[in-house]
């Protein structure tokens, strides 16, 4: 299993790698729509979503949420409702080399002055 670019078709070696980096960190935190939909409250067969729409959670007026609980509430603010984060809180929640993993890939990137990145 591996993602890349569909621009793409012949990804790089070091894309996979990073590829295959996420998808780790992913499963080591429970990244699944089962568990997602178990976080949402949302009975049924688990589904790849997107299972929160129309349940009232209107992300794209959202600056912000809840502080994470854990890594999976990271994963879940950033890939499924496009939250910002604080840069410290996604580096200590999923670890440095999955950050830069992500970023190479164009998944995250630093956004705002105040992102307590340092630069």
């Amino acid at each position: 299993h591996a993602l890349h670019a569909f621009a793409d078709a012949h990804p790089s070696e070091a894309a996979l790698a990073d590829t295959r980096l996420i998808a780790d960190t992913l499963r080591r935190h429970a990244f699944t729509p089962a568990e997602v939909q178990r976080r949402f409250k949302v009975s049924g067969a688990p589904t790849a979503g997107p299972f929160y729409i129309g349940r009232q959670i209107d992300h794209r007026a959202r600056a912000s949420a809840p502080p994470p609980r854990d890594a999976t509430d990271v994963l879940i603010q950033l890939f499924l409702l496009g939250v910002s984060l604080p840069f410290y809180t996604v580096l200590e929640a999923l670890g440095p080399a999955t950050l830069e993993a992500a970023a190479r890939l164009g998944l995250v990137g630093r956004f705002g002055a105040g992102d307590g990145g340092g630069g």
